[in-house]
């Protein structure tokens, strides 16, 4: 499949979503990083409607006079008015909830921001019971296929249906999706401009340029940071280490800064929607709290950039290129649930047989989900699953994603599963999914 330069030309998921939140609640807040496309969603709004204007705070003169005067700026604002990047004049949210309390007519704003605004130090108002609260990412798999998300994957492995029937419903959501093409997609990542244009040579500068006025701007925006050369090193840190262990001690070591400055410029990307937390499963939810989580960097691509991996080609000669794969695959299944999954996510780590690296958890539903970078499968890859399952009986239903084409049963309630479940519903018409192999340079 040839992809369009474009990035106005894609119905993103979350669309759906955020219609449906401001018809229910006089606002929504959309979050994301900068450039995933939080913008272009605003303006297809107001094309489809459902909104009436867009403000950017990037503009100067908007964040002077939103600054100088928050209540007035917000009350001038037509009903249905898109608010961008409003982290940049966190008072807005109080003068917002103000004029809310007035008109409580569904639709009132769309406020977005490129970092976590509900959880920033300066924010005083969080909308409670007045917003829905959305989270839009890179593309995934499926957006870029331009097909519907898998949303029924997390209910085939949580629920009851029998297992020969769940195999069977797994083989018509898996699309071909081979070595070459899962390599592209990693590489390019969800960044719309990087993952439609799928060059190379584009892919290089415009990594470079975002990492820069990321540290530059709005890492120096949020935070007073005194030393650009240790936050972005802890950030290079974290992505040679995606999908390990938080080890604040050892990240002050490295970066030579103390732990709690670690510890702060984690908190920063995370903030950022830069990195990722991921928290280890345990059956007493108290202890989650205490338990070292892992740390990923949320988009493929860029973790790509930041190891100087410099072509699709290069990842299956890497060393990282298992760290590469689940990176990836994490991406996919935090965007597949918050479209409505109704999941939760996290990982599971026991000695001494292993870990499993993801689990979704729905009630006292259990799904194990490992990820081999292989084109094949044998019944090791399922010990750690199996262990599981010697532990809480044989509810825990299993899989192992894999880099092959076929969805192959290993026993009750086990299957390899293709990367290609996650490609989106196929089509009637049997259209084989394409990809090219020649990049753009």
């Amino acid at each position: 499949m040839v992809m369009s330069h474009r990035t106005d030309d894609r119905r993103r998921a979350l669309l759906a979503s955020a219609t449906e939140a401001l018809a229910d609640f006089p606002a929504a807040i959309l979050v994301g990083a900068r450039q995933t496309g939080k913008s272009t969603l605003a303006a297809q709004l107001v094309d489809a409607g459902t909104l009436r204007a867009n403000v950017t705070l990037d503009d100067d003169i908007a964040l002077a006079a939103a600054s100088n005067d928050p209540q007035a700026f917000v009350s001038g604002l037509e009903h249905g008015t898109a608010i961008d990047e409003v982290q940049r004049a966190p008072d807005l949210l109080r003068a917002a909830k103000r004029v809310i309390d007035r008109d409580r007519r569904p639709g009132r704003f769309l406020i977005t921001g490129s970092a976590n605004i509900l959880s920033l130090p300066k924010t005083t108002e969080s909308l409670a019971g007045r917003a829905a609260l959305l989270q839009l990412e890179g593309f995934s798999l499926a957006e870029l296929e331009e097909r519907a998300a898998p949303t029924d994957l997390p209910d085939l492995l949580l629920g009851t249906v029998p297992w020969p029937r769940v195999i069977e419903q797994l083989r018509t959501l898996c699309s071909p999706l081979p070595p070459e093409a899962q390599q592209q997609t990693i590489f390019f990542g969800g960044f719309p401009e990087v993952a439609l244009r799928q060059s190379t040579r584009f892919h290089d500068s415009w990594f470079r340029a975002y990492t820069t006025m990321y540290v530059e701007r709005d890492a120096r925006q949020l935070a007073r940071i005194p030393d650009t050369v240790a936050f972005t090193t802890v950030f290079r840190l974290i992505a040679s280490a995606s999908g390990q262990l938080a080890n604040m001690t050892q990240l002050g070591i490295d970066a030579r800064i103390d732990q709690r400055t670690a510890a702060a410029y984690v908190r920063l990307l995370e903030l950022t929607f830069q990195v990722d937390r991921l928290e280890p499963w345990f059956a007493n939810v108290r202890k989650r709290l205490v338990k070292t989580p892992r740390l990923y960097l949320r988009d493929s691509g860029h973790l790509c950039h930041l190891l100087g991996i410099d072509s699709p080609g290069a990842i299956a000669r890497h060393p990282a290129r298992n760290a590469l794969y689940e990176t990836w695959i994490y991406g996919e299944l935090r965007k597949l649930l918050g479209l409505g999954g109704r999941a939760e996510l996290t990982f599971f780590r026991m000695h001494p047989q292993g870990e499993i690296d993801f689990l979704l958890q729905r009630g006292t539903a259990l799904a194990a989900i490992d990820v081999c970078a292989r084109t094949s499968v044998t019944a090791d890859e399922f010990a750690g699953i199996q262990a599981l399952r010697n532990l809480l009986g044989p509810r825990v239903r299993g899989i192992v994603l894999y880099g092959g084409d076929e969805v192959v049963a290993f026993g009750d309630g086990l299957a390899a599963v293709p990367f290609g479940v996650l490609g989106g519903v196929r089509p009637g018409s049997s259209r084989r999914r394409q990809r090219a192999t020649q990049l753009k340079s």
